[in-house]
């Protein structure tokens, strides 16, 4: 069993475990996967009907690949915030819209969990932490949780554009280069259309 089974094998457990202590087992199973989180500033997320299993829909728990790094309450934490979007979502409770804002039903859901719920900006009641109650069913998750990173973030990557002024008939050109110039070399030919462009509208406008 590699790196990546035996952790997710861990939050299965600890799934298990928060279930039964703090949501009475009323939980159904879910795939937990980890995953990167992209551009996403966030811990871990929940997806409803996101997989099928045997032929019935399952949700999915993810934790972000590059936040699995922190400490045990910190990850356990992650991890029932997104159970809270679980046990809402079975129950026809729209907690969270497309755009991350996590609403009263969410907060009161959260804190009957145990967790504190704090608003953030733009997100709503989203910043949660452990409270006593999910402290101590926490505290008595006895497993060991590692504290380093195995998938590390990768850093951004991004295209220039560059955009640059010219003519119809001088673009028609452009799209006759053939694939085989460099974006400087391209860029370099086109800003000398454009002065050209420019030295001749100059030289009309003074004659």
């Amino acid at each position: 069993m590699n790196k990546y089974q035996q952790l997710v094998e861990l939050y299965n457990k600890a799934f298990e475990h928060f279930n039964k202590e703090l949501f009475n087992n009323k939980l159904p199973k879910v795939v937990i996967t980890i995953q990167t989180r992209g551009r996403k500033k966030c811990y871990g997320w929940f997806h409803k009907d996101r997989w099928n299993e045997a032929g019935q829909p399952a949700h999915e728990i993810n934790m972000s690949a590059e936040n699995i790094n922190r400490t045990k309450e910190d990850q356990c934490e992650t991890l029932i915030h997104e159970m809270v979007h679980l046990h809402n979502a079975i129950r026809n409770v729209d907690d969270c819209n497309a755009l991350q804002y996590h609403n009263k039903h969410f907060k009161s859901a959260a804190e009957e969990a145990g967790l504190l719920v704090m608003k953030y900006p733009g997100r709503g009641w989203a910043m949660t932490s452990l409270g006593e109650k999910a402290k101590r069913v926490v505290d008595g998750f006895n497993e060991t949780f590692p504290t380093d990173t195995f998938r590390p973030e990768q850093k951004s990557t991004y295209v220039r554009i560059y955009t640059v002024m010219c003519s119809e008939e001088d673009y028609a050109k452009f799209k006759m280069i053939q694939c085989d110039m460099t974006q400087k070399e391209l860029f370099a030919d086109m800003m000398n259309v454009y002065q050209e462009h420019i030295a001749n509208v100059s030289a009309v406008t003074v004659q």
